[in-house]
């Protein structure tokens, strides 16, 4: 049904975050339902000059390839037979960026389901913010799951997607979200932040959003409400609605990113508690 791409770096906090989602997932998979979990390991070779051991590489291989094993082992003993399921290991040299793009190019990514914990102001100085979620998804061009670590996610039931009423082309990322939420049986909740005095934009979105939704077999309305910020509103809506999940579009002319170094989904991701689904502005089909 699904192939759901899991970074891993075998940490137990890591493993909890993607297990208590893969709890709520499993509930909703039909008996005769498959879906594919590819467990994925990025690693690198320590820069430390001339390395005391020759074949480190082939070392930090070995390595890897047995601990996505065990993982894959923590899997069944978690979850067991209780879905049809298929778990695929790939373990590669590089960072995490280029290795999904490595193994997208042989086998079609859905979801990217990632534990995810926001860089705090001094991080971000002193580390590179390649895994930002922007980053990520504009760089990656496909959606991917933004799991709170520490946080235990309740069953989707309801899904929050941000609007800008922006045109949006990436039909194909849009359709696989709406399978995503019929899966769940989730009711979605669009929200437009309007920052202007009056004047509001119902009929726009119908225009925008009308025909691509016309196959969802499920619930979904249109909100829109007053902020003079973007941001606040989103994060006024959910504090009050605490929806089960929030889906936001990443576009590279981010206004945010342009003048402050961020966008809305890095902002939203410093303080979000439900797991965030970034989806890129526009479908890469190279």
């Amino acid at each position: 049904m699904f192939n759901l791409v899991i970074p891993t770096d075998f940490s137990q906090e890591n493993r909890e975050t993607v297990f208590s989602f893969l709890d709520i997932f499993f509930q909703h998979l039909p008996k005769e339902g498959v879906t594919k979990l590819t467990l994925l390991n990025a690693y690198d070779t320590p820069r430390v000059g001339q390395s005391i051991i020759y074949n480190m590489d082939e070392k930090l291989s070995e390595i890897s390839e047995e601990d996505l094993e065990k993982e894959a082992n923590f899997i069944k003993e978690r979850f067991g037979n209780v879905s049809d399921y298929q778990i695929e290991k790939c373990s590669q040299k590089g960072s995490l960026l280029n290795v999904l793009h490595l193994y997208d190019k042989k086998d079609e990514i859905d979801f990217v389901i990632l534990s995810y914990k926001a860089d705090n102001f001094f991080d971000k100085i002193f580390r590179n913010s390649e895994l930002n979620p922007s980053n990520i998804v504009n760089s990656l061009k496909e959606p991917v799951l933004f799991l709170p670590k520490g946080q235990t996610p309740k069953d989707i039931k309801t899904i929050l997607f941000g609007v800008d009423l922006k045109p949006f082309d990436n039909d194909k990322d849009f359709e696989l979200f709406l399978k995503f939420a019929e899966f769940f049986g989730a009711e979605i909740k669009f929200i437009h932040i309007n920052t202007g005095a009056e004047g509001m934009n119902e009929q726009l979105f119908h225009d925008t959003f009308d025909s691509k939704l016309s196959s969802f077999r499920g619930e979904y309305s249109y909100v829109e409400i007053q902020s003079p910020r973007v941001i606040d509103g989103y994060l006024e809506f959910t504090k009050e609605n605490n929806p089960d999940m929030v889906v936001l579009i990443e576009r590279e002319d981010n206004f945010l990113k342009s003048f402050l170094g961020d966008s809305f989904a890095d902002n939203f991701s410093k303080s979000f508690t439900s797991p965030l689904l970034v989806l890129s502005e526009k479908y890469d089909n190279e």
